[in-house]
Protein backbone atom coordinates (compact mmCIF):
# COMPACT_ATOMS: atom_id res chain seq x y z
CA UNK A 1 0.00 0.00 0.00
CA UNK A 2 2.81 2.42 0.81
CA UNK A 3 4.35 1.78 -2.61
CA UNK A 4 1.08 2.29 -4.50
CA UNK A 5 1.61 4.38 -7.62
CA UNK A 6 5.38 3.87 -7.57
CA UNK A 7 7.12 1.98 -10.36
CA UNK A 8 10.22 0.26 -9.04
CA UNK A 9 13.32 -0.78 -10.93
CA UNK A 10 14.53 -4.37 -10.68
CA UNK A 11 17.38 -3.20 -8.42
CA UNK A 12 14.91 -1.46 -6.10
CA UNK A 13 12.71 -4.56 -6.03
CA UNK A 14 15.74 -6.63 -5.01
CA UNK A 15 16.62 -4.14 -2.26
CA UNK A 16 13.05 -4.17 -0.95
CA UNK A 17 13.04 -7.96 -0.99
CA UNK A 18 16.24 -7.98 1.10
CA UNK A 19 14.65 -5.47 3.49
CA UNK A 20 11.56 -7.67 3.87
CA UNK A 21 13.73 -10.70 4.60
CA UNK A 22 15.60 -8.73 7.24
CA UNK A 23 12.30 -7.60 8.76
CA UNK A 24 11.03 -11.19 8.72
CA UNK A 25 14.03 -12.26 10.78
CA UNK A 26 13.18 -9.63 13.39
CA UNK A 27 9.50 -10.61 13.37
CA UNK A 28 10.02 -13.61 15.64
CA UNK A 29 11.59 -11.43 18.32
CA UNK A 30 8.73 -8.93 18.09
CA UNK A 31 6.16 -11.73 18.22
CA UNK A 32 7.71 -13.10 21.42
CA UNK A 33 7.71 -9.60 22.89
CA UNK A 34 4.02 -9.25 21.97
CA UNK A 35 3.24 -12.50 23.80
CA UNK A 36 5.02 -11.16 26.87
CA UNK A 37 3.04 -7.91 26.66
CA UNK A 38 -0.24 -9.82 26.33
CA UNK A 39 0.56 -11.88 29.42
CA UNK A 40 1.46 -8.72 31.33
CA UNK A 41 -1.76 -7.05 30.15
CA UNK A 42 -3.82 -10.04 31.26
CA UNK A 43 -2.22 -9.95 34.71
CA UNK A 44 -2.80 -6.21 35.02
CA UNK A 45 -6.46 -6.56 33.98
CA UNK A 46 -6.96 -9.30 36.57
CA UNK A 47 -5.46 -7.03 39.23
CA UNK A 48 -7.58 -4.11 38.03
CA UNK A 49 -4.50 -1.92 37.49
CA UNK A 50 -5.86 0.20 34.65
CA UNK A 51 -3.13 2.84 34.91
CA UNK A 52 -0.35 0.29 34.41
CA UNK A 53 -2.37 -1.39 31.65
CA UNK A 54 -2.72 1.95 29.86
CA UNK A 55 1.05 2.54 30.15
CA UNK A 56 1.74 -0.92 28.74
CA UNK A 57 -0.57 -0.28 25.77
CA UNK A 58 1.04 3.11 25.14
CA UNK A 59 4.51 1.52 25.28
CA UNK A 60 3.44 -1.17 22.80
CA UNK A 61 1.95 1.43 20.49
CA UNK A 62 5.13 3.52 20.65
CA UNK A 63 7.27 0.48 19.85
CA UNK A 64 5.10 -0.38 16.83
CA UNK A 65 5.23 3.23 15.64
CA UNK A 66 9.02 3.29 16.00
CA UNK A 67 9.29 0.07 13.99
CA UNK A 68 7.08 1.54 11.27
CA UNK A 69 9.20 4.69 11.16
CA UNK A 70 12.41 2.65 10.87
CA UNK A 71 10.93 0.60 8.05
CA UNK A 72 9.61 3.67 6.22
CA UNK A 73 13.01 5.36 6.52
CA UNK A 74 14.72 2.27 5.08
CA UNK A 75 12.26 2.15 2.18
CA UNK A 76 12.71 5.88 1.51
CA UNK A 77 16.45 5.28 1.26
CA UNK A 78 15.84 2.91 -1.64
CA UNK A 79 13.60 5.28 -3.58
CA UNK A 80 14.47 8.14 -5.91
CA UNK A 81 13.50 11.71 -4.94
CA UNK A 82 10.49 11.61 -7.27
CA UNK A 83 9.36 8.27 -5.85
CA UNK A 84 9.80 9.58 -2.30
CA UNK A 85 7.21 12.28 -2.97
CA UNK A 86 4.59 9.64 -3.81
CA UNK A 87 5.75 7.43 -0.94
CA UNK A 88 5.43 10.31 1.54
CA UNK A 89 1.91 11.03 0.27
CA UNK A 90 1.01 7.34 0.71
CA UNK A 91 2.42 7.34 4.26
CA UNK A 92 0.46 10.48 5.14
CA UNK A 93 -2.72 8.89 3.77
CA UNK A 94 -2.08 5.69 5.75
CA UNK A 95 -1.74 7.61 9.00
Amino acid sequence: MLLEGITLTDAQKAQLKALREQDRAQFDARREQARTHMAEARALREKGDTAALRRLHEQSRAERQAQFERHATAVRGILTPVQRTQFDANVAEAK
